[in-house]
């Protein structure tokens, strides 16, 4: 949708967006990493995780929409639940309901553990 937008507003909403949800995501945790996805040269979207005793927290995954639907998003997944497998650390996130990532994660052995009627708290246990 905000491909459609003028170029001089979608850009400077879009920097806000991505300014927000960064500071969002390392204002809860400052030592969460972001990492930039790139495939085949090009930026392809990013991850930030957030790594504590107790989880392995996925603060965000996005990627450009024609990676969308294409298997990256969920073989990128397969390497934090390889990760998860190792360290014996649950890996927990947020999905609003809305939002069709949400039939990814289940598909990949996530369960809902709590939230609301907007976002649900999901997690996957290492075994």
């Amino acid at each position: 949708m905000a491909h459609a937008w003028p170029e001089q507003i979608r850009d400077g909403l879009l920097t806000m967006q991505y300014r927000g949800r960064r500071q969002s995501a390392t204002s809860h945790y400052p030592d969460a990493r972001i990492d930039i996805i790139v495939i085949d040269g090009e930026e392809a979207g990013w991850l930030v995780l957030a790594r504590t005793d107790e989880a392995i927290q996925l603060m965000d995954i996005a990627l450009l929409p024609e990676r969308r639907g294409t298997g990256t998003g969920a073989a990128i997944l397969e390497t934090v639940i390889q990760e998860s497998k190792e360290t014996g650390l649950p890996i927990r996130l947020r999905v609003m309901v809305t939002n069709r990532a949400g039939r990814l994660y289940q598909r990949l052995g996530f369960c809902r553990i709590g939230g609301d009627e907007v976002n649900h708290e999901m997690e996957r246990l290492p075994n």
